[in-house]
Parts: structure tokens; C-alpha cells; sequence
């Protein structure tokens, strides 16, 4: 669930610069998942899968080590619907799911670290987006330097595959992706993003670029971050991506207890639209399901959400509302859809988690339509080894 999405996605793609691991390990974890979707005006569909994940890293000369990751997943047959009642976002239209979807050379020396192959990747317009059972891997290029408060990246994406790519299409192409971001952090004071993308071609095909910034203050036991962001894109061959996207948040802690509201705004463009990449997207209102994209094509369009949580040892619970509107376009038609999330999640300890999600979808301008008018229940269990 996506309730707050700052530049943490730079940090954990730099992370590995400073890390000390073993030459040669092998990783491994188990992972079900059951989702029943009721839609209001279509049949409802479910599926329950298990799925394996197996990770190895070798070292292979001094600096350089070799990765390969192998993901499955596969319906179950006894506790999944048939024909009309089937759904094919767990393990795809097959009910089965194979990739190597991770294979790269790791090569780290001093501040500097290359990848080079099918990697996870997190920025704000190409993501994992782990929500389901097989998150986003890319078939790319990439490079960081980390000078301390100030990290540097860029890269090339040629290919990925997920469940935001359809997990009947794997390892489908991105279109010619070159990426490079810069991140600054002070610690506890103040946080600065900047990205740019380009790609070159397929549907796809724009320059965007993305901002933002977040200040952390402190007072007694309330900690409060304020976030700014802006992405602006711009269409290439005719795509039709083309966007100027506005946004707010803050969000407040105190011990277990958080609050967070947030805004996003897109100006009219005509027959335009944003794009929030390859994945769930960066904006700060985005939700389980529902994001800005939707509903900014030939229209202004804005969105608030809001969030609340609460800690009680391992044990967390969350409850956020996000509200979509979309002035009438060229054609006269307008959008509105409000969106609940509710979430569990438990984590004993490090290699175990158990979560369930409820997401409640209402199109208020078309309530007979298939789009948008659903509940989602989702029971998900995984475990490292």
C-alpha cells in the first residue's frame, strides 16, 4: 500500500554501496497470496497462489560478484475460479508463472557500483511495485556514485516484466529508457530529489521530469516531514504524454500513531495525458489500486488522500482514503472515484510477514460502469529462509 512515496526508492537502489555481505550466499522464500475481487456490475473472480523465490550471489574476482534470482508462482487449482471466475493477475492467464528475474553482474569499487542485466530497480517512474506475487524486475543498465549526502545515478532500461507489465507478456519492452537522478539528504533536515527520463520509443515515448523535496522537523515526540513534488512530461512521436503534475503532503508521527494527508493536481492537456511509468508511480496520492493517471487525459484533475495508522508491537494497521476528480473533458465527460484501503500487516520478526488487504473502489459518475465499482480482499503470507 502506497501511502507515502518520498525519495526513499533512491536510497534503497544506493544502499548496496556501503553494505558488507558474504561471497557466496543462497536466499530463498515461500510466498501465497488469495485474491477475491466482487465487481458491482461483472462476475466476481478469485485465485489463491504459492510461489518460490530463489536467490544466489557469487563472488567472482575482487569487486565484482554475479547475481541470479529465479521467481515462480502458480495458481492453485482447488481455491482458484474457473472460466468466468478466474483471474489471471496472480500467475497469469496460464495459471503458472516462471522467470529468471534477476541475472546481473554487481561490480562495486569504492563509491562507485555497476549493474549489468535483469535487476530490481526503484525510482520514481520505474519501480517494483511489490504489491502482488510477482513485483517488477528491468533488463537494464545501471550506475551510482555515493558521496555521502549527495547519491547520483543514472541508467538504461530495455526490458521488464511483473505484474504491472502482464505476467502473460514477460520481459516486454520498455522502449529505449535513459534515466538519471540526483538525491541529497541531510539528516533529520531536508531531503532533494531530482530525475529525468526519456524514452525514446514505443507507446510510451516522452521526457519527463520529476522533483521533490521534503523538510523534517521535530518537536517533542511529533515528527513531521512536509513534501513538495512536481513532474512535468512531455509528449514524443505523437504519444499523447504530455503533463503538468502538482504535489503536497505532510505527514505526522507520534510513537505508533501516524497521520498523513496529501494532494496532487494535473492541468489540462489537450488529448494528453500523465504517465506514471513503469510500475505504482511516485505521486504522493496514490493508492492500492487507484492512481492520477486514470483520469488526466483532455482534463484538469486532482486527487487528496488521506492516511491513518497505528503500531501495536509487530501488529499494524492502516486505513487511507483517496478521492479522484476529474473535470469534464473536450467531450463533456467527468470522473469521480473515492477508493478505501484497510490493512494488517504482522511481522514477528525479519523473515516472516502476514498481511490482509481490503480495497473498496466507487465510480460516483458511473455506477453502472465495470471500471472502478469493486471490493478487493487480499490474504498474503511470506517467509524467508
Amino acid at each position: 500500500m502506497k501511502l507515502l512515496q518520498l525519495s526513499a526508492v533512491t536510497l534503497v537502489l544506493l544502499s548496496p554501496l556501503c553494505a558488507q555481505e558474504k561471497e557466496n550466499t543462497l536466499e530463498a522464500s515461500l510466498r501465497t497470496m488469495f485474491s477475491g475481487v466482487h465487481n458491482d456490475n461483472s462476475n466476481d473472480t478469485y485465485a489463491t497462489a504459492i510461489g518460490v523465490t530463489l536467490k544466489y550471489k557469487k563472488k567472482l574476482v575482487q569487486n565484482l560478484k554475479g547475481v541470479v534470482a529465479l521467481r515462480s508462482t502458480k495458481d492453485l487449482s482447488l481455491l482458484s475460479g474457473e472460466n468466468n471466475h478466474s483471474t489471471d493477475e496472480l500467475s497469469s492467464s496460464k495459471k503458472e508463472y516462471v522467470t529468471l528475474s534477476e541475472a546481473y553482474l554487481d561490480y562495486k569499487y569504492n563509491n562507485l557500483s555497476l549493474k549489468l542485466g535483469r535487476q530490481n530497480i526503484d525510482t520514481p517512474l520505474a519501480d517494483s511495485d511489490d504489491i502482488r506475487m510477482i513485483p517488477n524486475s528491468f533488463e537494464a543498465y545501471t550506475l551510482g556514485i555515493d558521496l555521502g549526502e549527495l547519491n547520483l545515478i543514472g541508467g538504461y532500461l530495455d526490458k521488464w516484466q511483473g505484474t504491472d507489465a502482464g505476467l502473460d507478456n514477460s520481459w516486454t519492452k520498455t522502449g529505449d529508457t535513459v534515466f538519471i537522478g540526483a538525491n541529497y539528504r541531510k539528516k533529520d533536515v531536508v531531503e532533494l530529489n531530482i530525475w529525468g527520463y526519456n524514452i525514446a520509443n514505443g507507446v510510451n515515448a516522452s521526457q519527463s521530469l520529476y522533483v521533490d523535496v521534503a523538510s523534517f522537523i521535530k518537536f517533542g515526540a511529533f515528527q513531521t516531514t512536509f513534501g513538495l513534488q512536481y513532474l512535468k512530461q512531455q509528449e514524443l512521436d505523437n504519444s499523447g504524454i504530455k503533463a503538468d503534475v502538482y504535489g503536497a503532503m505532510v505527514e505526522t508521527t507520534l510513537k505508533d500513531f501516524g497521520v498523513m494527508i496529501a494532494y496532487n493536481a494535473s492541468s489540462k492537456q489537450s488529448v494528453k495525458q500523465s504517465l506514471s511509468g513503469f510500475g505504482g508511480g511516485t505521486l504522493f496520492t496514490s493508492m492500492d489500486t487507484m492512481i492520477l493517471d486514470e483520469i488526466t487525459e483532455d482534463r484538469d484533475a486532482f486527487a487528496i488522500s488521506g492516511a491513518f495508522s497505528y503500531a501495536i508491537g509487530e501488529l499494524t494497521a492502516v486505513y487511507a482514503y483517496g478521492d479522484f476528480s476529474g473535470d469534464a473533458n473536450s467531450k463533456g465527460v467527468k470522473e469521480h472515484i473515492v477508493e478505501h484501503d484497510l490493512g494488517l500487516e504482522y511481522t514477528p520478526n525479519k523473515d516472516l510477514t502476514l498481511s490482509c488487504v481490503y480495497v473498496l473502489d466507487k465510480n460516483k459518475e458511473y455506477r453502472s460502469s465495470q471500471d472502478f465499482n469493486s471490493q478487493n480482499l487480499r490474504f498474503f503470507g511470506e517467509y524467508s529462509f
